[in-house]
């Protein structure tokens, strides 16, 4: 499009090119038929006082006075100038016109004078020139004409430019009558374009200004024409492209090389197909893990209660020994243990993936939350026969947190150490203040984990003999979906020996 705007544009100004000359050769021709026609015969008249024979424009009108600017004739006594001598003295002479040219305020030395040019013809081609400096006051500051005169008031500006009223151009003409007597005939003429030709610069601009409209009344359709080719080609393709979008096929991006506009708009597309491709890739990877869920699910459960529905068949059909009931109802509670925790964190990981998921957080001491938990977790960790390697640092430190998840995060990666190592190990947990970031290195001394399987501790339903988790696998799932929400990070330290740590960051 901005191609389109630059031809159109240049085209123009080769018209413009074109036209400045010949304009001007109009305004000559109509100033030559202006010089020949114009009062040529008005001295005989004139000189005899015959004013009444002095033919001029309908709306037009003129008025004779001598030398002290007394009226002697008036053609139209509605209409009384009220000049004086010395405003008429000011007023150029029909035969030698001014083609005026006033610049206002142009800046001189950092202060604000008038420049007033006035040209005049002296013929077809030769252009005199007086001109005049003014400060604001319209003091005549330097000027190339041989005058007494130190200033102009508004009114003198206008009648030495040919101007009355802003309504007739103004002109003179000296004559001597047939008694001897030194008059002048001024002339008032309607300003129209035949009258401004003769009168200033602006009548070739007129013209030329005419026959720019002209061309581009003509040239506006061919720009148009051209528009519409140019736009209805990248249209098209751009169309056929959201069609196939909106078909569910697959689109693939479009290249376009042409208007900065339309490269816009199609990189705009391009990205939009691009998101919309992530987004089906995401919907469908979503839909293959509802699927992976059911699945899980589905094995899971199935497992702990087919013991718990051959335990309790045994009791129906009274196979079950009475020494042996005792055995076979903790088999069953511990089974009913399995899949309730098992439910439990199914419903744990759904309500933290739901989108409307938000942690309630609050600014707390952290420091005290930490030794607040493990007062009481440590009795646990020493219950079940295990050892704690806790490290917490004195003092205070405000964090942002929510203290129900982040709880759930401690008690998921402790409680994995109570249930996956041996009675013996020790349970770590080390907390360490490094200025912009807070660190906790949480894990266990034990047998560990290979590091094949680092990558995908973290996928829900992800499990493998080794990796000391059994059930549904979304234990850790939960626990990064916890961290993430709280804008921290957690990953396997690989440079400790003899322990498996999870270290988690937090910016503070």
């Amino acid at each position: 499009m901005v191609i389109e705007f630059s031809l159109f544009i240049g085209i123009l100004l080769i018209f413009v090119a074109i036209l400045t000359p010949l304009s001007k050769m109009i305004h000559k021709d109509l100033m030559k038929d202006y010089l020949n026609n114009g009062f040529s015969k008005a001295p005989d008249v004139l000189v005899n006082g015959e004013y009444e024979k002095l033919t001029i424009g309908e709306n037009d009108f003129f008025y004779v006075v001598n030398g002290e600017g007394q009226t002697i004739y008036m053609q139209n006594s509605e209409l009384t100038p009220k000049l004086t001598a010395d405003d008429i003295g000011l007023i150029p002479y029909d035969y030698n016109k001014p083609l005026t040219n006033m610049d206002d305020y142009i800046e001189f030395d950092s202060e604000n004078y008038i420049y007033l040019d006035l040209d005049y013809y002296k013929n077809l081609v030769n252009v005199s020139n007086d001109y005049y400096i003014l400060d604001n006051e319209l003091n005549i500051l330097e000027t190339n004409i041989k005058t007494d005169k130190k200033f102009f008031t508004e009114k003198e500006l206008k009648l030495i430019q040919g101007d009355f009223l802003e309504q007739w151009f103004v002109s003179k003409l000296d004559f001597t009558d047939k008694d001897g007597n030194a008059l002048t005939c001024v002339f008032f003429r309607e300003y129209n374009l035949k009258s401004r030709i003769g009168s200033d610069k602006r009548g070739y601009e007129i013209i030329k200004n005419i026959l720019l409209v002209m061309l581009f009344l003509m040239a506006t359709p061919i720009y148009l024409f051209t528009l519409y080719k140019n736009i209805k080609e990248p249209l098209n393709r751009l169309d056929d492209a959201i069609k196939d979008l909106s078909n569910d096929k697959d689109v693939e991006l479009i290249e376009y090389i042409g208007p900065m506009e339309f490269q816009s708009v199609y990189s705009d597309f391009n990205e939009m197909a691009i998101r919309l491709s992530e987004s089906k890739k995401e919907t469908q990877k979503a839909e293959e893990n509802n699927r992976k869920i059911i699945a899980y699910i589905s094995h899971d459960l199935k497992t702990p209660l087919t013991v718990i529905q051959g335990y309790n068949s045994a009791f129906l059909d009274d196979k079950v020994e009475e020494d042996n009931k005792l055995e076979y109802h903790n088999k069953i509670n511990d089974k009913v243990l399995v899949m309730s925790k098992m439910i439990s964190e199914l419903n744990e990981y759904s309500r933290l993936n739901h989108p409307d998921f938000n942690i309630k957080t609050e600014e707390s001491d952290i420091l005290k939350f930490f030794r607040e938990y493990f007062e009481k977790k440590i009795k646990e960790i020493k219950f079940f026969g295990y050892d704690e390697k806790v490290n917490i640092p004195e003092g205070i430190l405000i964090y942002k947190f929510d203290p129900y998840n982040m709880t759930k995060v401690l008690d998921n990666i402790i409680n994995n150490t109570l249930q996956h190592t041996k009675k013996g190990t020790g349970v770590i947990f080390d907390v360490k203040n490094h200025g912009d970031k807070l660190v906790i290195n949480i894990g266990d001394d034990g047998q560990g984990i290979p590091k094949k399987h680092f990558d995908n501790i973290f996928k829900p339903f992800t499990t493998f003999d080794e990796a000391r988790r059994e059930g549904g696998g979304i234990g850790m799932a939960i626990v990064m979906n916890i961290i993430n929400h709280h804008g921290g990070d957690i990953k396997i330290r690989e440079d400790m020996e003899d322990a498996f740590i999870y270290e988690i960051t937090f910016d503070l």
